[in-house]
C-alpha cells in the first residue's frame, strides 16, 4: 500500500468499504501506533496541510483573474452574486416541486 511506513510498521493493513456516494477506509494500526492522539495521526499520515489564505487569485464576476487579500474579501465580493444564484435555484426548485404535486 502506498504511504505505509515499512520501517516503523505503523499500519498492519487496511480495508475499503466504498459506495457510489461515500468513501470509507478502515486502517488497522500496530499496538504502538494505535496509541497516537488525533494530532499525531494527522501528522504521521499527512492528513492536514496548512494553506495560506492571504494571497488568493480568483476569477471575478467578469471572468477576469483578480487578486484577493483573504477569505473575507472573497466573501464580500461574491456574496451578492451567490445569493442571486441561490434565489434562482430556490425558485426553480419550488416550481419543479409544485408541477410534480399538481
Amino acid at each position: 500500500m502506498p504511504g505505509l511506513n515499512a520501517q516503523n510498521h505503523t499500519v498492519q493493513g487496511y480495508s475499503e468499504f466504498h459506495t457510489n456516494l461515500t468513501v470509507c477506509f478502515v486502517v488497522r494500526l500496530t499496538p504502538e501506533s494505535a496509541e497516537w492522539d488525533h494530532d499525531e495521526i494527522e501528522k504521521k499520515f499527512k492528513l492536514a496541510k496548512y494553506v495560506s489564505m492571504s494571497n488568493m487569485h480568483l476569477y471575478n464576476k467578469n471572468g477576469r483573474l483578480k487578486r484577493y487579500n483573504g477569505s473575507m474579501h472573497v466573501l464580500r465580493k461574491f456574496y451578492k452574486i451567490r445569493r442571486g444564484w441561490y434565489i434562482k435555484r430556490q425558485v426553480s426548485s419550488l416550481r419543479s416541486h409544485s408541477l410534480r404535486t399538481v
